[in-house]
């Protein structure tokens, strides 16, 4: 009710956006025979409901009268009398109304389609909403995009570079996506300096109350429940498995889980041990699934590995080429290519800060495997 009559009509039919011109004559003769079939099917429903059972009734009632006489007039035994109702007339059949399939509408031209968004928005607005927001999330999730990050930056590109649709003040659009993907759309002339980014990554602080939270509901007493300072009274300890977590609440359960693998024959255990600690950090950390971090696409999983182990064996988590010459016994053409290739897997970054003589430092990125070089771990996945 809160629509006008043109606004319902058009979100029913939709008849107006599937054509070019709003007033085309192509819509006009579309609209006249809706009108048709809507005439013709109000009529069809009337008589089915209405009419049609009174009429079968009457026939059927006639016929047996009739019958019925005409068998006592030539003397034949009327026999069994009850009446057999048939159905002498049939249901009017309702007409239908063509629709279009999913795969004709993704087939039409991009400003159709918008057409069709902006009165669906219009529509919106008059029923009373305030803001309309178009939310992209778990792209990577969708089967014919398996986690490829030059699939997910074609699926997204198209919009991003639809400016008309971005500058639209009718409508907010949000895209989820991985910090790998704003790359390969940077690679692709995507620039991102015009549009607000939020990181939505938990943050270190707030990892502790979330896991106080999830501690307290499996306490046996709630009113002393366990928390993350019982269980971990080393402030150092703690601090380093928050680091470790990297904003992930998922991350610390896990970490937590190690330490307890180390610890769980104890008995009548109040805190994990320093050794479990220590122990408990340095398997989460070697055994992490890095690849399911890693949106970029490998011929083989040990190859991650492979570049991973690289970095390690330079043994710091800021290092030059001059570094990675003498860690792995090479040139530096050599190095420079693998430096672009950590640099393309996420491994480490340029941290833009220069040596006194003028070379670049990189950086590794990731806090698992800066944990694991300064425990003198130079190997994973073996």
């Amino acid at each position: 009710k809160k629509l006008s009559k043109q606004q319902q009509q058009r979100l029913s039919f939709f008849i107006e956006l599937f054509y070019e011109e709003h007033c085309s004559n192509q819509f006009i003769e579309a609209a006249k025979e809706i009108k048709k079939v809507k005439s013709h099917n109000k009529v069809s429903r009337f008589f089915n409901r209405n009419v049609l059972g009174l009429l079968n009734t009457v026939i059927n009632g006639t016929v047996n009268i009739s019958s019925q006489w005409i068998k006592g007039a030539i003397g034949l035994d009327s026999g069994n009398t009850e009446l057999v109702f048939k159905e002498y007339i049939k249901e009017v059949e309702y007409k239908k109304i063509d629709s279009y399939t999913i795969e004709e509408v993704a087939s039409w031209k991009s400003d159709r389609l918008q057409k069709m968004l902006l009165f669906l928005i219009e529509v919106s607005k008059s029923l009373g909403y305030e803001s309309i927001v178009v939310l992209f999330d778990k792209i990577d999730e969708f089967s014919l995009i398996n986690s490829d990050v030059e699939k997910v930056t074609d699926f997204t590109i198209e919009i991003l570079t639809d400016t008309d649709l971005l500058y639209s003040d009718k409508l907010s659009i949000v895209f989820s996506l991985w910090s790998e993907v704003k790359r390969s759309l940077n690679r692709r002339g995507i620039r991102f300096d015009k549009f607000k980014e939020i990181d939505i990554r938990w943050r270190t602080e707030e990892l502790e109350p979330l896991i106080n939270h999830r501690l307290k509901h499996f306490s046996i007493n709630k009113e002393a429940p366990v928390t993350l300072d019982s269980l971990i009274p080393n402030s150092n300890d703690k601090r380093t498995i928050l680091q470790l977590a990297d904003h992930s609440p998922r991350g610390l359960i896990r970490l937590l889980g190690e330490i307890y693998n180390e610890d769980y024959d104890q008995k009548n255990l109040t805190s994990f041990t320093p050794s479990s600690v220590s122990k408990g950090l340095i398997n989460f950390c070697k055994n992490f699934d890095y690849e399911s971090q890693n949106p970029s696409k490998l011929g083989r999983r040990n190859d991650l590995l492979n570049w991973i182990n690289r970095a390690l064996r330079v043994r710091k988590p800021n290092f030059t080429i001059e570094n990675l010459n003498q860690a792995l016994n090479q040139k530096s053409p050599t190095s420079i290519k693998h430096i672009e290739e950590l640099i393309r897997l996420g491994i480490i970054k340029e941290n833009y800060e220069k040596t006194d003589l003028g070379e670049s430092i990189y950086e590794v990125i990731d806090p698992k495997l800066k944990y694991l070089i300064s425990r003198g771990i130079l190997e994973i996945g073996q």
